[in-house]
Protein backbone atom coordinates (compact mmCIF):
# COMPACT_ATOMS: atom_id res chain seq x y z
CA UNK A 1 0.00 0.00 0.00
CA UNK A 2 2.92 2.52 0.49
CA UNK A 3 3.05 3.33 -3.28
CA UNK A 4 -0.51 4.30 -3.44
CA UNK A 5 0.37 6.28 -1.04
CA UNK A 6 3.22 8.31 -2.43
CA UNK A 7 1.23 9.76 -5.01
CA UNK A 8 1.21 12.69 -7.18
CA UNK A 9 -0.10 16.08 -5.76
CA UNK A 10 -0.55 19.29 -7.98
CA UNK A 11 -1.20 22.81 -6.78
CA UNK A 12 -3.19 24.52 -9.34
CA UNK A 13 -4.12 27.65 -10.54
CA UNK A 14 -6.97 28.48 -12.38
CA UNK A 15 -9.61 30.98 -14.23
CA UNK A 16 -13.64 30.29 -14.83
CA UNK A 17 -15.41 32.25 -17.31
CA UNK A 18 -18.58 33.81 -17.02
CA UNK A 19 -20.91 31.93 -14.50
CA UNK A 20 -17.77 29.33 -14.04
CA UNK A 21 -19.27 27.28 -17.50
CA UNK A 22 -15.41 26.81 -18.49
CA UNK A 23 -11.99 26.26 -16.03
CA UNK A 24 -8.33 26.94 -17.51
CA UNK A 25 -5.68 26.03 -15.16
CA UNK A 26 -1.68 26.07 -14.94
CA UNK A 27 0.15 24.03 -12.43
CA UNK A 28 3.30 22.77 -10.44
CA UNK A 29 3.34 19.78 -8.43
CA UNK A 30 5.61 17.14 -7.10
CA UNK A 31 5.07 13.77 -7.98
CA UNK A 32 6.65 9.46 -7.25
CA UNK A 33 6.17 6.31 -8.54
CA UNK A 34 5.94 2.56 -7.15
CA UNK A 35 8.47 -0.31 -7.94
CA UNK A 36 8.14 -1.00 -11.39
CA UNK A 37 6.56 -4.28 -12.02
CA UNK A 38 7.80 -6.37 -15.32
CA UNK A 39 11.29 -5.26 -15.42
CA UNK A 40 14.20 -7.34 -13.77
CA UNK A 41 14.31 -6.73 -10.45
CA UNK A 42 17.88 -5.76 -10.71
CA UNK A 43 16.66 -2.71 -12.83
CA UNK A 44 13.64 -1.90 -10.65
CA UNK A 45 15.42 0.34 -8.19
CA UNK A 46 14.89 0.14 -4.44
CA UNK A 47 13.95 3.23 -3.77
CA UNK A 48 11.51 6.02 -5.53
CA UNK A 49 12.51 9.92 -5.99
CA UNK A 50 9.96 12.80 -5.71
CA UNK A 51 10.16 15.06 -8.96
CA UNK A 52 8.65 18.16 -9.84
CA UNK A 53 5.83 17.78 -12.15
CA UNK A 54 3.62 20.54 -14.78
CA UNK A 55 -0.10 20.07 -15.96
CA UNK A 56 -2.29 21.59 -17.86
CA UNK A 57 -6.17 20.84 -17.50
CA UNK A 58 -9.26 22.26 -19.19
CA UNK A 59 -12.88 21.47 -17.64
CA UNK A 60 -16.06 22.12 -18.45
CA UNK A 61 -19.19 22.21 -16.36
CA UNK A 62 -22.01 20.61 -17.46
CA UNK A 63 -24.03 21.63 -14.12
CA UNK A 64 -22.82 22.35 -10.53
CA UNK A 65 -22.32 19.13 -9.98
CA UNK A 66 -21.13 17.22 -12.85
CA UNK A 67 -17.84 18.21 -14.74
CA UNK A 68 -15.66 16.82 -18.11
CA UNK A 69 -12.68 17.87 -19.02
CA UNK A 70 -8.87 16.79 -20.08
CA UNK A 71 -5.23 17.35 -18.79
CA UNK A 72 -1.66 16.99 -20.05
CA UNK A 73 0.80 15.99 -17.22
CA UNK A 74 4.33 15.97 -17.47
CA UNK A 75 6.78 14.40 -15.02
CA UNK A 76 9.94 12.29 -14.99
CA UNK A 77 10.23 8.97 -13.38
CA UNK A 78 13.10 8.34 -11.20
CA UNK A 79 13.89 5.64 -9.36
CA UNK A 80 17.76 4.79 -7.11
CA UNK A 81 19.11 1.21 -6.00
CA UNK A 82 22.49 -0.77 -5.96
CA UNK A 83 23.87 -3.26 -8.50
CA UNK A 84 26.35 -5.90 -6.62
CA UNK A 85 29.77 -5.70 -7.66
CA UNK A 86 32.65 -7.88 -7.53
CA UNK A 87 30.86 -11.15 -6.57
CA UNK A 88 28.32 -8.85 -4.41
CA UNK A 89 31.26 -8.02 -1.99
CA UNK A 90 31.01 -4.33 -2.98
CA UNK A 91 27.96 -1.87 -4.58
CA UNK A 92 27.48 0.94 -6.44
CA UNK A 93 24.29 3.22 -6.37
CA UNK A 94 22.50 3.53 -9.75
CA UNK A 95 20.18 5.58 -10.86
CA UNK A 96 17.38 3.79 -12.83
CA UNK A 97 15.62 6.67 -15.62
CA UNK A 98 12.58 5.12 -16.30
CA UNK A 99 11.35 8.74 -18.47
CA UNK A 100 12.49 11.53 -18.84
CA UNK A 101 9.64 13.33 -19.16
CA UNK A 102 6.44 11.54 -19.21
CA UNK A 103 3.57 12.82 -20.89
CA UNK A 104 -0.44 11.59 -20.01
CA UNK A 105 -3.03 13.05 -22.40
CA UNK A 106 -6.39 12.17 -20.28
CA UNK A 107 -10.18 12.81 -20.26
CA UNK A 108 -12.22 12.99 -16.90
CA UNK A 109 -15.02 13.48 -15.20
CA UNK A 110 -15.46 14.69 -12.27
CA UNK A 111 -18.66 14.49 -9.31
CA UNK A 112 -18.93 18.04 -8.08
CA UNK A 113 -19.95 19.04 -4.31
CA UNK A 114 -20.01 22.46 -4.49
CA UNK A 115 -20.52 25.57 -1.73
CA UNK A 116 -22.09 28.25 -2.76
CA UNK A 117 -21.45 32.05 -1.61
CA UNK A 118 -23.47 33.69 1.43
CA UNK A 119 -23.30 37.08 -0.42
CA UNK A 120 -24.48 35.24 -4.04
CA UNK A 121 -26.20 31.85 -3.71
CA UNK A 122 -26.18 31.73 -7.34
CA UNK A 123 -22.37 32.04 -7.44
CA UNK A 124 -20.07 28.68 -6.49
CA UNK A 125 -17.60 29.96 -3.65
CA UNK A 126 -15.34 26.53 -3.43
CA UNK A 127 -16.16 22.98 -3.87
CA UNK A 128 -14.92 19.11 -3.88
CA UNK A 129 -14.62 17.39 -6.56
CA UNK A 130 -13.26 13.59 -7.88
CA UNK A 131 -13.42 11.27 -10.54
CA UNK A 132 -12.33 9.03 -13.14
CA UNK A 133 -9.15 9.41 -15.64
CA UNK A 134 -8.14 7.85 -18.73
CA UNK A 135 -5.77 8.75 -21.61
CA UNK A 136 -2.57 7.88 -23.48
CA UNK A 137 0.90 8.00 -21.38
CA UNK A 138 4.48 8.57 -23.58
CA UNK A 139 7.51 7.98 -21.80
CA UNK A 140 10.78 10.21 -23.66
CA UNK A 141 14.13 8.59 -22.77
CA UNK A 142 17.51 7.76 -24.72
CA UNK A 143 18.66 4.57 -23.64
CA UNK A 144 22.13 5.52 -22.51
CA UNK A 145 24.17 3.75 -19.77
CA UNK A 146 26.78 6.30 -18.09
CA UNK A 147 29.46 5.35 -16.08
CA UNK A 148 31.18 7.52 -13.34
CA UNK A 149 35.01 7.75 -12.50
CA UNK A 150 35.58 4.65 -11.53
CA UNK A 151 33.95 3.18 -14.60
CA UNK A 152 31.41 1.21 -12.67
CA UNK A 153 27.64 2.13 -14.02
CA UNK A 154 25.72 4.99 -12.28
CA UNK A 155 22.95 5.78 -14.54
CA UNK A 156 20.98 3.58 -16.57
CA UNK A 157 17.89 5.03 -18.84
CA UNK A 158 15.05 2.80 -20.82
CA UNK A 159 14.09 3.34 -24.00
CA UNK A 160 10.97 5.22 -25.52
CA UNK A 161 7.22 3.78 -24.59
CA UNK A 162 3.87 4.53 -24.37
CA UNK A 163 0.41 2.93 -23.49
CA UNK A 164 -2.21 3.59 -21.65
CA UNK A 165 -3.39 5.25 -18.05
CA UNK A 166 -6.33 5.57 -15.71
CA UNK A 167 -6.56 6.45 -12.64
CA UNK A 168 -8.75 9.05 -9.81
CA UNK A 169 -8.40 11.96 -8.80
CA UNK A 170 -9.88 14.47 -5.75
CA UNK A 171 -9.65 17.87 -5.15
CA UNK A 172 -10.83 20.76 -3.86
CA UNK A 173 -10.90 24.17 -5.38
CA UNK A 174 -11.96 27.68 -4.25
CA UNK A 175 -12.45 30.88 -6.00
CA UNK A 176 -11.21 34.23 -4.85
CA UNK A 177 -13.68 35.97 -7.54
CA UNK A 178 -15.88 34.89 -10.22
CA UNK A 179 -12.66 34.38 -12.77
CA UNK A 180 -9.71 33.32 -10.60
CA UNK A 181 -9.71 30.66 -8.03
CA UNK A 182 -6.88 28.15 -6.76
CA UNK A 183 -7.10 24.23 -6.40
CA UNK A 184 -5.11 21.58 -4.81
CA UNK A 185 -5.57 17.84 -6.41
CA UNK A 186 -4.69 14.05 -5.20
CA UNK A 187 -4.21 11.95 -8.41
CA UNK A 188 -2.89 8.29 -8.14
CA UNK A 189 -3.15 6.53 -11.62
CA UNK A 190 -2.09 3.18 -12.88
CA UNK A 191 0.17 3.29 -16.16
CA UNK A 192 0.70 0.18 -18.13
CA UNK A 193 3.93 0.97 -20.50
CA UNK A 194 5.14 -0.81 -23.68
CA UNK A 195 9.03 0.34 -24.30
CA UNK A 196 10.84 0.20 -27.50
CA UNK A 197 13.81 -1.28 -25.66
CA UNK A 198 14.84 -4.41 -27.14
CA UNK A 199 18.10 -5.19 -24.97
CA UNK A 200 18.58 -8.35 -22.95
CA UNK A 201 16.34 -10.27 -24.66
CA UNK A 202 13.14 -7.94 -24.76
CA UNK A 203 13.40 -8.11 -20.83
CA UNK A 204 12.98 -4.21 -20.74
CA UNK A 205 10.10 -3.50 -23.05
CA UNK A 206 6.95 -3.55 -20.77
CA UNK A 207 6.08 -2.92 -17.20
CA UNK A 208 3.75 -0.98 -15.19
CA UNK A 209 3.77 1.13 -12.17
CA UNK A 210 1.76 3.64 -9.88
CA UNK A 211 1.80 7.28 -10.96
Amino acid sequence: MKPLLLAAFALLFAGSSYAQYYEVGLGEGVGTISTPSGLPTQYQGSGSSWSGMAAAQYNYNINDYWQIGGTVDISNWKRTGTWNLNGGSTSSNVDFILANPAVAFCLRGNRVIPFYSEINPEIVQSQIYFGLSAGMMFTSNDGKTFTGSDSYVKQFDLENGKGYIIGIQAGYAYYFRRHLGVFGELAPRYVNIMSSDARYGHELEKYHVIN
